[in-house]
């Protein structure tokens, strides 16, 4: 079994009190309760939820979490333990990010399971093993309660403990928005480090979406086209956006339609225009007809790169015209 030892543990491992016969502590009588709550008791915090409010202390005193949000997008994000090396790797990423949240006008604020004290010192140990300058609050949930309003808890690993047998935090990302609204959540488990590029995506995602009612296809950056909701006619989506680029589906063959609506999602056409995408009949009905996109009329395009069959089943199965086209 191997052990890594931080830069700040004891380098021992009689130090550490560890031992392979030690008895596990017993499950507190706090985690026994989440754990044996009632399903419909359990927190549910919905897409669109209202983030529950708090009071914490943090690195930076503290706070009464709705009063400090402020009216401003915010993420919190919870963390394990101190000290510990996925973490401390999180930790110095985000720290180096922050002016691009500053840009975006996000409010970063991280959670952790022990007290203040251990908190200032893991910031030291981030700021110099990470070369950066950690900036925003850390709140010290060393009673789990915030932890286990925002489920936090993985009930998969009743013996992921500390001492006194409180479950220790997953990784939970929340993205609030300025009415306080939970707009995303991720859950990683305590193994899996967080990707930082992809929480700014969805960021940007929400944050464009919001402010100009457009909807983003699959692997979005901003500088990519965008989706405007079918419920906006052609003529509205000119004049709020002046260039769009209109994508007729023909409904000819219902089976080349589904594959065409899959292969549109994989096609980029790098002119960072409107897409305004008015398709003839919705996958779910061709769905719902039992027919399948996997048949024998993708097999010849199967092996091509994803532009070229885009391009191939264009002219295959749909009608390119607007003349004539009714909006």
């Amino acid at each position: 079994m191997a052990l890594f030892l931080t830069r700040s543990a004891p380098r021992s491992l009689t130090a550490l009190n560890f031992s392979l016969r030690a008895t596990r502590p017993s499950t507190s009588p706090f985690l026994r309760r989440g754990l044996a709550t009632a399903t419909e008791e359990q927190p549910r915090l919905r897409l669109g939820s209202i983030a529950p409010n708090f009071s914490a202390k943090t690195t930076q005193g503290d706070i009464d979490f709705h009063s400090w949000l402020g009216g401003k997008w915010a993420i919190l994000f919870s963390h394990p333990a101190d000290f510990t090396p996925v973490c401390t790797t999180e930790l110095g990423a985000f720290a180096k990010l922050k002016p691009e949240f500053d840009r975006r006008g996000v409010k970063m604020i991280g959670l952790s399971v022990n007290d203040l004290s251990s908190h200032g010192r893991w910031i030291a140990d981030i700021n110099e093993t990470s070369k950066t300058k950690l900036q925003f609050p850390i709140i010290a949930d060393a009673d789990r309660k915030i932890a286990y309003t925002y489920d936090m808890v993985d009930a998969q690993d009743v013996t992921n403990k500390d001492e006194k047998g409180i479950a220790f935090t997953i990784r939970s990302v929340f993205v609030i928005d300025p009415q306080k609204k939970i707009r995303l959540t991720m859950m990683y488990p305590a193994s899996t480090g967080r990707n930082t590029s992809e929480v700014l995506r969805v960021i940007d995602s929400l944050q464009t979406g919001d402010g100009k009612g457009v909807t983003t296809p699959i692997d979005w950056i901003p500088g990519d086209d965008v989706i405007v909701p079918p419920s906006v006619s052609t003529e509205d989506a000119r004049k709020k956006f002046g260039e769009v680029r209109v994508v007729y589906v023909s409904a000819v063959s219902k089976t080349a339609l589904i594959v065409f609506i899959q292969e549109f999602t994989l096609w980029q056409s790098g002119t960072g225009g409107i897409i305004l995408f008015r398709a003839a009949e919705s996958s779910l009905s061709l769905y719902h007809h039992k027919i399948s996109p996997y048949d024998d009329c993708w097999t010849p395009f199967q092996d091509l790169p994803p532009r070229l069959v885009f391009s191939q089943r264009w002219n295959d199965f749909a009608d390119t015209s607007t003349e004539g086209k009714n909006d």
